[in-house]
């Protein structure tokens, strides 16, 4: 997001003031990458069925 862009949500008179709340160090990207790791959920299957007919109707079977 474009910095001015913060700047105006954050009400900040200064965009000085804005990055210094908007940069980031190398740790705390680690930590957000593996936070939204983790939260990530297990993807839905796209069969809901007997494993034989899909693979009936793949023609693997």
């Amino acid at each position: 997001m474009p910095l001015p862009h913060i700047k105006e949500f954050l009400g900040h008179a200064d965009i000085t003031t804005t990055n210094i709340y908007a940069s980031a160090d190398n740790q705390m990207v680690r930590d957000a990458v593996q936070q939204a790791a983790s939260n990530t959920p297990e993807p839905a299957p796209l069969w809901k069925g007997d494993d034989e007919r899909i693979l009936q109707l793949a023609g693997l079977k």
